[in-house]
């Protein structure tokens, strides 16, 4: 038994950064992105990965004041993920409606990639209807629904 417990242990987990992409619309975004990051967190660490979330940044995409043309190709999210110790990095961004009185996002996107090849595993959209019944749930269970949605799609590309 012991055996068993130590060869378990010393099984590598896989480390995945969480990046959240600013979201587009009108909404709740700030509470959303916490939920959907909890429902996709929760998938991962139950799968026995280590993810950590990398926030969410604006990244000034203009080019460098020299004209001097980048030297890599990777974006600034992949740089953070790569100094982290990431293996794979997982992009969310929430969409919401222009509707002022809406404050649930109406989907999720996101992309799934190895980082050392930055081979893309899985992207895909969640809708927020897929998540449950608005009626049934509070919405932040209804947005970690859909955060857990994302989560095991992503996790199928592994």
């Amino acid at each position: 038994m012991l055996f068993l417990c130590l060869s378990l242990a010393a099984l590598p987990a896989d480390t995945v950064m969480l990046f959240s992409e600013v979201p587009t619309g009108s909404g709740n975004k700030q509470d959303s992105v916490i939920y959907v990051e909890d429902g996709i967190m929760e998938v991962f660490f139950g799968a026995g990965h280590i993810i950590f979330n990398g926030g969410f940044q604006e990244y000034d995409d203009q080019e460098p004041e020299d004209g001097a043309q980048e030297t890599f190709a990777d974006t600034p999210s992949f740089r953070v993920a790569k100094s982290g110790g990431a293996s794979y990095i997982l992009q969310v961004q929430l969409k919401f409606t222009e509707d002022e009185e809406e404050l649930l996002p109406q989907k999720a996107l996101y992309s799934f990639f190895e980082l050392n090849s930055e081979k893309m595993l899985a992207d895909g959209v969640v809708l927020l209807s897929e998540a449950g019944d608005r009626e049934e749930l509070e919405d932040k269970e209804l947005i970690r629904r859909m955060g857990r949605q994302v989560g095991s799609q992503a996790l199928q590309g592994m």
